[in-house]
């Protein structure tokens, strides 16, 4: 799933409100990202946030998006500083509790991870992904997820990608299944089954077979996905 998809939102009050600094830095920093200059954004969103003139709603999306640059570049402490701040902020963005449970899962710390996607699903009931790496945070702690992820699916239509990633964990589609459906859709939907397959060999102990996919998810997914630093991360692992 790509990050930093909001653009930061424009309060305006009156018509022809020229932009304040700290956005045009925000707006600036979300480009760097994109290219894949973490640094440049992180520079460019600390000085959004020193401007002192962004929103409460825009400081919340710029510590989010600097916590996702953190993140991108493997600093995972400081991505979790930054969604908290973003949390405090705003309790009820569901992206940050998403985004926090990935840096958690990146870490290790498979149980607070799975806290984390628990409320961001609680708060978005219709994400799919929260879903997926809440299973995954399970079972990095337990055998099972008590049909957690069956009542999740529930909530969401099967057939529209991803739900065939969560078809191939519940066990009720196969992994080449899974590669036919993601065929169907673009370049990041490959991307997106070549590291939930990689995960999927993984829980199964097929360490050969999840490098494989974890190193094809790291050569074709972009740079704005969490799959491709999912995949990093795991190529570490193993």
């Amino acid at each position: 799933m790509a990050k930093f998809a909001l653009a930061l939102a424009v309060s305006v009050f009156g018509v022809g409100v020229a932009l304040a600094r700290g956005l045009d830095d925000a707006g600036a920093a979300m480009i760097a990202a994109q290219h894949g200059d973490y640094e440049q954004a992180i520079r460019l969103l600390t000085s959004a946030l020193t401007a002192g003139d962004l929103s409460p709603q825009n400081t919340m999306l710029a510590y989010h998006n600097r916590g996702n640059a953190y993140q991108d570049k493997g600093d995972y402490v400081h991505a979790i500083a930054d969604y908290d701040a973003a949390i405090k902020i705003r309790p009820g963005y569901a992206n940050a509790w998403y985004a926090r449970g990935r840096a958690q899962f990146a870490q290790g710390l498979f149980p607070a991870a799975a806290t984390d996607f628990v409320k961001s699903a609680s708060l978005d009931p219709k994400d799919a992904y929260a879903m997926i790496w809440l299973h995954l945070a399970r079972r990095r702690t337990a055998a099972n997820d008590g049909g957690e992820l069956a009542r999740n699916a529930m909530k969401i239509d099967l057939a529209r990608w991803p739900g065939a990633v969560i078809n191939l964990y519940l066990g009720t589609s196969t992994p080449a299944q899974t590669r036919a459906a993601a065929t169907k859709g673009d370049a990041e939907q490959m991307c997106e089954a070549a590291f939930y397959l990689g995960e999927y060999e993984l829980l199964r102990k097929n360490t050969a077979a999840a490098r494989t996919l974890f190193q094809e998810a790291a050569k074709i997914c972009s740079p704005t996905t969490d799959e491709v630093d999912g995949a990093a991360v795991e190529l570490k692992r193993l």
